[in-house]
């Protein structure tokens, strides 16, 4: 039941309207005085108070009995706001009554400043503006404490600062702008100047920037102790504010205590000062504004400017503001506006939604229902979850919950719509002011019927400025005549140019188109009929001129002029005749909608789209597009063709079907010629065809940009509409709730019984590696805090002799002890990539081999968390500023188990002002959506969820990472959150114990929420008695989704369902009832007879109420139920472990970022070889593994390759080798698993995905004519001619190498090759040296493009796929070397290698190695010695795709390869030794390079010698200096699983090492 209208008005007269800046100090000396000595007094009782005089209500006084006289009977005020705000019950607790508190009870109830607030709630506000002044500061104590204020009163300022008529004209559509605020600040650097006497020892002698430095760390100081003064709770906020003085200001004046007097209003905090300045005369301080202080930027980011301050404070839900903002809301009270609205609003919606029964009369009410629901002006603005969920009875069940978020989405396009009409209707009441035939037009006087979109508001405007623009510009020029003092020739001459139209009319052409006979009125009537109902009925009949056009037309030709010639003054006079019946609105109409039902797409690549779209781009199943209806794009495939039109990938057109067009134009030509059949006709006839022709150009021209951008938004508006959906699934997944995990002893547990959540470990390598990085665990408690960080160091070490290592079991000790002591309800384990699997399983043994230890308590559940918000979230600010001394892994830990905890909450925590939610992926094309249009979108799905679980508004005041959705409850957004949280904060206790309290803070008399934005939030915000002692009375009503104003109701059905009388007026507990029913007797609710209730209420009351009260009856039985659905897909319960890991599809997606769309069977994807095992024995093919960029891995063997028939001598090692791409389809896989089965066959293909309007004959037309100009090229030495950015037609070396000497380091060009067809790439490997990679190009058997690497085997399907896998990844391996901390940048090796043995003469304890550039592209140096007087030696790291090489060994980053080096610092020598000397590889193992010559300035190098082969196949280089060392047999298996292990056997007295692959450390044997 709404709110009276009385209760709810905020505005008041406009004479009442006071600023601050109006504020004139008192004249008497001697109350001066007395101020002075007050503010200065420790023990100050009050402070002056400013205000509004009773004989002028603009200038402001001291007396307060002037005042007292003019307030109004608090007794009926009180009477006036009862009913609005429950009653309190008493808490029970007996608190020593301060002075102020004992002579309360001689006074009324209710104090003076109490009521004012209640005025200001019921609009009749009483003007109370503070004078606030700077504290002095004894020299003795610079942090004294400021004078003291009431709460109450600096409450009170705090709210009254901003004039409400500035507020309520905004929604009365006064022209009265509101009158500006000034807010200021007193900041670290120039307002405390003068405010703080320093007495710092040096005095004088300190200059100005010690002593600013000085009074910046004492406002640390003083924010460090408010802090801790608040228990913590501003520290976040002055965090928030970047240590900003605005914070102390904010804390100080809304904590009340202290009481420092500051006021603030419109994001600025005020310092005035009625003391002497230093030339002895009182008045304002010196002020410092916010601006001053931060970036403009930076003040709107903290939503803190003028405007933010407005929305802030106004009692107008926030979102419905900022619509106001854009011309799209407005308040209405005239109820035949809402009928208007609404039956527009449903033709809409059975447009939109093909169903004709949104227009019936029953639908028609609900909607129309709804509209004053949302903005009747005596109403409460409800926002759509609030008519969802407790408006039901009155839009039910002819809509549904998105019908009413599409009517709101129409209701913002109608007014919208309705600003344009009201914006054209000046233009339109000019016309007929100014223009006898603008009466008369029937276009003007059925306006307002015929405008029902914008481009039809548009078509208007258009129309009457192109006909009776010339005399409207006239008649103003003539009435402002006088006031201007200009004649009107020279007024014109100051106009903007005149359009074609208008110069061809001037110029005399509108007369000599009359020859033309053309009645624009009768030929239009008969064309729109053809174009809209396909009735050619013939109304216009055009007579003939006696002679012909060229004759006719010779008569208005001017000498001296552009219209000298016949032919120009006639195409003139077409023109003028085809831009006005261009300009017709009801042709542009019908052309439209013809358009909508009858134009198609064509789609064709462009240059630089044929050779980057290919069968595995996205893109390509609409690459062609032939004649493809505009009726056929239902989804959002539009929007990614414009997408990549952008990119210049696309050339796209949209146009009217050349035969619907052809008929068109035809229509048009029967429509304007004339029946006659003479030679003269004919030629009449023929200008007139010319006519229509040049007319529909215009239209189409127009009409197609119309049509791209209606399909572009609909195209996006879909898109947004899916992912919104599955942003809500997710939104509305419960949290975790598995059994307790507590032993039976822990039931007395306090910390235990007063939470809702869950104790959770959280495990996860992130995206590391499990060989190496260890695995981190994070204890984080039902608040979601983060409690304790551990790492396992063991737990991936491989078993030996089918045992774990002792260090593996300590940690599984040490665990499973964790476990315990933390009484864990589920352990979390995460990642990014798919070894997470093998974690899991090793936390999941290790739980299940402790759960047999632990008797008396339940073992934890062991599930995978979604990371898609971890991700993002770890490096935001909000992250960085709660865990600025944490690793990025605990970051990511902490935000997956607050999504274990609550799903809703993790979203929120993106839903930033930035739009961070929109960085996760929630559809596939949502990268083709404005992010406006998305985080608009979502908005809708955090409310609708909001609603369902609402907010804990006391942990969202304790917790900042828990407030995320309150921003999300009806009536508030970003900004009314932050004010609920900061005042909220300054309550005593800083909690709230009622949703009354919410409006006014009956103890400390603070304002926190108007009435209407309260009115919407009521039923949202929960109040939880757990939280509180047993000795605070809280409503359990509080805790549930009914209204306030629905209490009484609930109490009485409580009271009816216990047999039980009603309680009293008096009683001091009105839901006493309601509290013995929710002690288990929920039951008896099934007894009442709610339907006739609901009949008794409907006929009392006038409102439905049946779905309410079953609403309601839920409540009471369940209070705020869950009804989202349960956190794992198959069962609510704990999985059995048999069962499968939680939600199967949202875990695969989060370990390989594949989806069913990327993924499923069929697919052919990329991949590499990453092992080999060769045949043991005879007879066996061995077997190889490859790896998909996803991280998934397969095993292949010539089977796969071959199919059945593979010859049995055939061998793994023939077909396939280490760091081969390859193409794998795949055949099966498992998501639980991570299992897949591919087959490699030649030419594996994958059947592309193609549009139903694909275009193949165009494909294969391009194709086909490629091969043959490469042929045709490659044949006569030409250039290859490509689309790619890197690629230069006209470069050779010499260009290339030029080009380069500018650009950084990796920087990548493409050049032709001097072999015709072939390409180099060119990569700047150092200063001046730079590496040439030949690129063959060729075709398959098939026709398909092959790209390969020069002497290798690796082959690509298209360049960019070569750049993209093989080059680029090697450019990040040269980058991430060169930025190690160990790599020596412009040193050549010799330098270095000096440089080393002076590291060692300073400690000549430690080896020293380092990196550095070599002679030659292709590779690097790792030089190194491991004693002063042990020569430096240098070995070569090279570089393959993502890897380095080096000792022929593969190793994915720097500090894996020093690991190996320090664990094996000699380098294997080839046996028989070889003479001293330097032996060199070849300069580059990729080809390209110019004979003779290194890249770099230095000779070209002689080919290495083929050092000592092991039996097991591994090639080892030989050694450099040195005399050559007998090496043992060097020994090769399989230890410890898949890894090959090495013994090398060391020369004369060195001991002998065994690796086994794995990161651990060496072992003796």
């Amino acid at each position: 039941m709404d709110t009276p209208a009385s209760s709810m008005d905020v505005d008041r007269p406009a004479s009442q309207a006071t600023s601050p800046g109006r504020v004139r100090p008192p004249k008497d000396p001697e109350k001066k005085k007395k101020r002075k000595r007050d503010m200065n007094s420790d023990d100050d009782e009050g402070e002056d108070t400013a205000r509004p005089s009773s004989k002028n209500p603009h200038l402001f006084s001291d007396d307060e009995d002037s005042e007292d006289e003019e307030e109004d009977d608090p007794d009926k005020a009180m009477e006036e706001f009862k009913g609005f705000i429950v009653d309190e019950p008493d808490s029970g607790e007996d608190e020593p009554k301060t002075k102020k508190d004992e002579s309360d009870d001689d006074q009324s109830d209710v104090e003076e400043e109490d009521l004012d607030l209640i005025r200001e709630n019921l609009g009749q506000k009483t003007r109370r503006v503070k004078r606030l002044r700077r504290n002095r500061v004894d020299d003795d104590d610079d942090d004294a404490a400021p004078s003291s204020s009431t709460p109450a009163r600096a409450a009170r300022d705090d709210d009254d600062a901003i004039s409400d008529d500035g507020l309520a004209q905004m929604f009365e559509g006064s022209s009265k702008p509101a009158e500006p605020i000034e807010y200021y600040l007193a900041s670290d650097e120039e307002s405390m100047d003068g405010f703080i006497e320093d007495d710092e020892p040096g005095g004088e002698e300190m200059d100005e920037a010690d002593k600013r430095a000085m009074r910046q760390e004492r406002a640390r100081q003083r924010k460090r102790a408010q802090a801790r003064e608040n228990g913590g709770a501003s520290e976040e906020w002055m965090e928030m504010f970047d240590a900003s003085e605005y914070a102390v200001v904010e804390a100080e004046a809304r904590a009340g205590d202290a009481g420092q007097p500051h006021a603030r209003a419109g994001g600025r905090a005020t310092r005035l000062d009625d003391d002497e300045d230093e030339d002895g005369e009182g008045g304002v301080k010196k002020v410092t504004k916010l601006e001053d202080v931060w970036e403009p930027t930076v003040i709107a980011e903290k939503l803190l400017t003028e405007d933010d301050e407005i929305i802030r404070t106004t009692d107008i839900p926030e979102r419905y503001q900022l619509r106001h903002t854009r011309g799209s809301y407005k308040t209405c009270k005239i109820p035949t506006e809402f009928h208007r609205e609404g039956v527009y609003i449903s033709h809409m919606m059975a447009h939109a939604l093909n169903k004709a029964s949104y227009t019936d009369p029953p639908q028609q009410a609900a909607i129309i229902k709804v509209l004053q629901f949302m903005r009747d002006e005596d109403g409460n603005l409800l926002e759509v979850p609030f008519i969802a969920t407790l408006r039901k009875d009155h839009w039910h069940p002819h809509l549904t919950q998105e019908d009413l978020w599409l009517i709101a989405e129409l209701d913002e396009e109608f007014q919208m719509l309705d600003t344009q009409l009201q914006a054209l209707m000046p233009l339109v009441e000019q016309a007929r002011k100014w223009s006898f035939d603008a009466r008369d037009d029937p276009v003007i006087e059925q306006i307002e019927s015929k405008v029902d979109s914008a481009i039809a508001a548009e078509d208007v405007r258009r129309y009457v400025r192109l006909h009776y623009g010339e005399e409207i510009a006239r008649g103003e020029e003539e009435a402002a005549k006088d006031k201007t003092g200009l004649s009107p020739a020279a007024s014109r001459a100051e106009k903007k140019p005149h359009s074609r139209y208008q110069n061809l009319k001037e110029a005399g052409m509108l007369v000599a188109s009359r020859g033309f006979h053309v009645n624009r009125r009768t030929f239009l009537s008969g064309v729109v009929d053809a174009f809209m109902n396909s009735q050619n009925v013939k109304r216009h009949f055009p007579e003939e001129e006696g002679e012909m056009p060229l004759d006719y037309f010779e008569r208005f030709t001017r000498q001296r002029s552009r219209f000298s010639r016949a032919e120009v003054v006639m195409a003139s006079a077409r023109t003028v005749i085809a831009e006005e019946i261009a300009t017709e609105p009801e042709l542009r109409g019908g052309f439209r909608r013809r358009f909508a039902n009858d134009a198609v797409v064509n789609v064709e690549p462009t240059d630089k789209g044929k050779g980057v779209i290919t069968e595995m781009n996205p893109y390509y199943s609409f690459k062609y597009l032939r004649y493809k209806p505009v009726s056929q794009f239902t989804d959002g495939q539009f929007a990614c063709i414009v997408k990549a039109e952008e990119e210049g990938l696309l050339k796209v057109t949209v146009r009217l079907d050349p035969k619907v067009e052809e008929a068109l134009l035809a229509s048009m030509r029967f429509h304007i010629q004339s029946d006659g059949a003479s030679d003269l006709a004919a030629a009449w006839n023929l200008q007139r065809h010319k006519i229509v022709e040049e007319a529909l150009e215009l239209i189409k021209r127009d009409t197609v940009k119309w049509m791209r951008q209606k399909m572009i938004g609909e195209a996006t508006l879909y898109i947004a509409k899916e992912a919104t959906k599955n942003l809500e699934k997710k939104l509305m997944r419960a949290p975790l709730e598995p059994k307790s995990s507590r032993s039976d002893d822990d039931d007395d547990d306090d910390d235990r019984d007063h939470h809702i959540g869950l104790n959770l470990l959280v495990v996860s390598w992130g995206a590391g590696d499990k060989i190496k990085d260890p695995a981190t665990v994070v204890t984080v408690n039902p608040d979601g805090l983060l409690k304790g960080v551990f790492k396992m160091y063991h737990l991936q070490d491989r078993k030996i002799d089918g045992e774990d290592s002792k260090e593996k079991r300590d940690e599984l000790l040490n665990f499973q002890d964790l476990i315990g002591r933390t009484k864990a309800d589920a352990i979390v384990v995460t990642g990014e990539t798919p070894k997470t699997r093998v974690l899991y399983d090793e936390v999941k043994k290790a739980v299940d081999a402790a759960s047999q230890m632990w008797r008396h308590r339940r073992a934890p559940v062991v599930v995978y968390g979604m990371d898609d918000v971890a991700r993002i979230w770890r490096s935001s600010r909000d992250a960085m500023r709660e865990f600025p001394e944490h690793a990025d892994i605990v970051r990511y830990c902490v935000a997956v188990g607050r999504m274990v905890q609550d799903p809703l909450m993790a979203y929120a925590s993106l839903a930033d002002l930035e739009g961070s939610i929109t960085r996760v992926r929630f559809h596939s094309q949502q990268s083709a959506v404005p992010k406006d249009m998305l985080v608009n979108h979502f908005q809708r799905a955090f409310m609708n969820a909001t609603a369902v679980v609402g907010v804990d508004i006391n942990q969202a005041i304790r917790f900042g990472h828990q407030a995320h959705t309150l921003q999300f409850v009806c009536g508030f957004g970003p900004r009314k959150a932050m004010g609920l949280q900061m005042k909220a904060k300054s309550l005593t206790g800083q909690r709230i114990i009622s949703r009354g309290q919410l409006v006014v803070d009956q103890e400390s008399g603070v304002r926190i929420l108007g009435a209407r934005v309260f009115y919407n939030c009521g039923s949202f915000i929960r109040i939880r008695g757990h939280e509180f002692t047993r000795n605070v009375a809280v409503d359990p009503l509080d805790d549930t989704r009914i209204h306030l104003e629905d209490y009484d109701l609930a109490r009485k059905m409580a009271a009816d369902a216990m047999d039980a009388d009603d309680l009293d007026e008096e009683d001091e507990n009105p839901s006493r009832h309601v509290e013995e029913l929710m002690d288990g007797n929920q039951k008896r609710l099934d007894d009442l007879l709610l339907d006739d209730y609901a009949d008794e209420l409907e006929k009392r009351i006038g409102e439905p109420k049946r779905l309410l009260l079953l609403d309601m009856k839920k409540e009471l039985q369940d209070p705020y139920g869950e009804r989202r659905k349960p956190f794992f897909d198959n069962s609510p319960e704990i999985p059995k472990p048999e069962d499968k890991p939680t939600y199967e599809d949202e875990v695969f997606t989060m370990l390989t970022g594949e989806d069913d769309e990327t993924w499923s069977v069929g697919t052919v994807a990329p991949a590499t070889v990453v092992r080999m095992f060769p045949p043991r024995d005879e007879g066996q093919s061995g077997l190889a593994i490859i790896a998909f960029r996803n991280g998934l891995e397969a095993k292949v063997s010539p089977r796969d390759r071959y199919g059945p028939n593979v010859p049995l001598d055939m061998k793994i090692d023939a077909i396939l080798k280490v760091d081969q791409p390859i193409m794998a389809r795949l055949r099966a896989f498992d998501k639980r698993t991570l299992q897949v089965e591919v087959g490699i066959r030649e030419n594996e293909e994958q059947q592309p995905v193609r549009d139903r309007y694909f275009d193949l004959d165009r494909e294969r037309a391009d194709k086909d004519k490629k091969q043959r100009d490469i042929m045709k090229a490659a044949a006569e030495g030409a250039r290859p001619e490509l689309s790619h950015p890197y690629y230069h037609r006209d470069w050779g070396i010499q260009e290339s190498e030029d080009y380069l000497s500018g650009q950084e380091i990796g920087t990548i060009v493409v050049r032709p090759s001097s072999t015709p067809g072939n390409l180099v790439a060119v990569i700047k490997f150092d200063r001046e040296s730079y590496w040439h990679i030949g690129i063959q190009h060729s075709f398959s058997q098939t026709g398909r493009e092959q790209w390969t690497v020069k002497d290798t085997s690796q082959t690509f399907e298209s360049l960019d796929h070569l750049i993209n896998i093989f080059i680029e990844p090697m450019v990040g391996k040269i980058r991430e070397l060169r930025a190690h901390s160990k790599f020596m940048k412009n040193m050549r090796r010799e330098t270095v290698e000096k440089e080393l043995m002076n590291q060692l003469i300073r400690q000549p304890n430690r080896s020293a190695y380092a990196f550095c550039s070599a002679d030659a592209p292709g590779f690097f140096y790792l030089v190194y010695r491991f004693a002063v007087q042990s020569p430096a030696e240098h070995e070569r790291v090279y570089l393959d795709p993502g890897k380095f090489k080096f000792r022929e060994r593969q190793y994915a980053t720097v500090d894996d390869l020093l690991r190996f080096f320090k664990m094996n610092p000699k380098r294997p020598q080839a046996q028989g030794g070889a003479p001293p000397g330097r032996q060199n590889m070849p300069m580059s193992q990729y080809g390209g390079q110019r004979p003779g010559t290194a890249y770099g300035g230095a000779p070209a190098m002689r080919a290495g010698i083929q050092g000592y082969q092991t039996p097991g196949g591994v090639p080892y280089g030989m050694g450099g200096y040195g005399a050559p060392t007998p090496m043992a047999p060097v020994g090769f298996g399989y230890g410890g699983g898949a890894t090959p292990a090495y013994g090398v056997a060391g020369g004369a007295g060195a001991a002998t090492l065994g690796y086994n692959g794995g990161y651990q450390q060496p072992v003796r044997r």
